[in-house]
């Protein structure tokens, strides 16, 4: 029940004689009672019902009237003297301030607007695109099957470690670039999937999958730098450049990912070029050998840094994987950048760079500017990683997906060919897991979203992929997430209800 009190003492050498607040403390309100007595008696004193210089009552007499205890009055009183309303005289008491500083009130119209840096100022000249507004949550943001991923043996890891608590273990987690065994595991697997030869120390373990461009371009690039992007070409990087002033030089792909002679042609000081070799993204094709030597031999003679995203480079159909970028380069100019996102999210999404030997103490800094002395990447994520890399789990897992979604593609893409005949052009090239579908110009583009949406049919928009002049009608589709039997009966319906449409205008 809410209480109300109000002094009333007729005695005038008591400091109760002039105390004549009215307070009142509700029980059942969230505030705290020592918070409510001060904001009360910092309004009587602003409004001069207490007057400046005027002895309040000792903390224990107030308690007492108002039948609380002692310490609630101490905090009010405190935080009343911290706040400039109350000030305490040896031998004399609490008073209240003789002179409360009360800022000028400013005239309307006349308050200076908050400045922002300019990487903010960039930041909100860049419009969301659609991957941001969650369009492509349509295809549940191209996180793998759930049936692939080692939930047990994850869970019996992390279980294990919790019980264990070895203190060890958690000591050696202070290390801004993630645990070195987990770094050692990282280096050998990277070895055996990508002949990648590193020592463990050029390895950072990061906290999630887009951390790794983040860090690696804030680190890089400064406002004016040329930077060269693939177009269309993966957003969030192309962001990342924009919020740091780049200037960006679009470079287009084909069936062998980026044009690499294009870039060469552009003649211009690029400082850094921005790839994805192993599936060009979105529309999936694989930078050739060639082309990769050439790409290392441009960087090795104008001093340009590559950033290789080697995304989705567990899976391929048919053909094998060709050498990275980083394990090819002679001159110590790539970064490499990957994650076990497209593997084991939601149990894990950590970011792995790659640094060159140059770059080491500068992402050190960082990592602990922006971390601290240990990574932002737990404990047990780290003993979780750590344990799968080295006794071979994840290797187990990324063979039963590859072969899980080979089926699921074949299968797609005889939907979308036997289906979609005459509503979409002819599929040239496709990811690893999705593809790319370029409707014909005729449909509305609003129509096969919205029979997509019906249909359970995962379709995005590309949009958000090109810097410039993106295609009308072109979409993102993922078959990762569906299961076999249903993918021809979604394909079916989706295509009955788009001919109806058009049929309706």
């Amino acid at each position: 029940m809410p209480r109300n009190r109000q002094t009333n003492n007729s005695e005038s050498s008591s400091p109760l004689a002039n105390f004549a607040v009215s307070l009142h403390l509700d029980d059942t309100s969230p505030i705290p009672i020592y918070e409510q007595i001060a904001d009360q008696l910092a309004h009587a004193i602003e409004s001069l019902v207490l007057m400046p210089g005027q002895l309040m009552p000792s903390t224990r007499q107030l308690a007492d009237y108002l039948q609380i205890s002692r310490k609630t009055v101490v905090r009010s009183y405190d935080k009343l003297i911290g706040q400039g309303f109350l000030t305490t005289t040896r031998g004399i008491g609490t008073l209240v301030r003789a002179s409360i500083a009360k800022p000028p009130a400013l005239p309307a119209n006349e308050s200076a607007p908050l400045k922002l840096s300019a990487f903010a100022e960039r930041l909100l000249q860049i419009p969301p695109t659609a991957l941001s507004c969650g369009a492509f949550a349509q295809l549940n943001h191209g996180a793998p099957a759930p049936e692939t991923l080692p939930v047990a043996q994850w869970k019996q890891i992390i279980n294990s470690h919790a019980n264990q608590n070895e203190n060890k273990e958690l000591t050696n987690g202070l290390e801004p670039f993630g645990q070195p065994e987990l770094r050692k595991a990282v280096t050998a697997y990277l070895k055996r999937q990508r002949a990648i030869q590193c020592d463990h120390k050029r390895v950072i373990a990061h906290v999630d999958s887009t951390t790794p461009t983040r860090l690696a371009t804030q680190l890089t690039i400064d406002p004016g730098d040329l930077v060269a992007i693939e177009d269309p070409g993966y957003p969030y990087a192309r962001r990342c450049f924009q919020m740091l002033g780049a200037e960006l030089v679009a470079i287009p792909v084909d069936n062998d990912g980026m044009q690499v002679e294009r870039l060469i042609d552009e003649n211009r000081a690029v400082k850094a070029v921005y790839v994805t070799p192993s599936h060009q993204d979105p529309y999936g094709g694989t930078l050739s050998l060639a082309r990769r030597h050439t790409l290392l031999k441009w960087a090795n003679r104008t001093g340009a840094l590559i950033f290789e995203d080697d995304y989705e480079n567990e899976f391929f159909y048919g053909n094998s994987n060709l050498p990275s970028l980083y394990s090819l380069d002679q001159g110590d100019r790539v970064i490499y950048l990957s994650s076990f996102y497209k593997t084991l999210f939601p149990l894990s999404d950590a970011g792995i760079t790659v640094l060159p030997e140059r770059l080491i103490e500068a992402f050190r800094r960082a990592q602990e500017l922006y971390s601290g002395v240990s990574s932002s990447l737990s404990i047990q994520e780290q003993v979780g990683l750590t344990k799968i890399l080295d006794d071979g789990t994840l290797e187990r897992q990324i063979r039963k997906a590859q072969s899980l979604y080979q089926k699921r593609r074949h299968i797609m893409i005889s939907a979308i060919t036997s289906q979609l005949k005459g509503l979409c052009d002819p599929m040239k090239i496709t990811g690893a897991m999705t593809i790319v579908i370029r409707f014909d110009q005729t449909l509305n583009h609003l129509d096969i979203s919205e029979c997509a949406q019906q249909t359970g049919f995962p379709l995005a928009t590309t949009e958000a992929y090109y810097w410039q002049n993106p295609p009308k009608n072109e979409f993102l589709t993922s078959f990762a997430m569906l299961e076999e039997s249903t993918i021809m009966p979604v394909v079916e319906d989706f295509t009955r209800r788009l001919k109806e449409r058009r049929q309706a205008r």
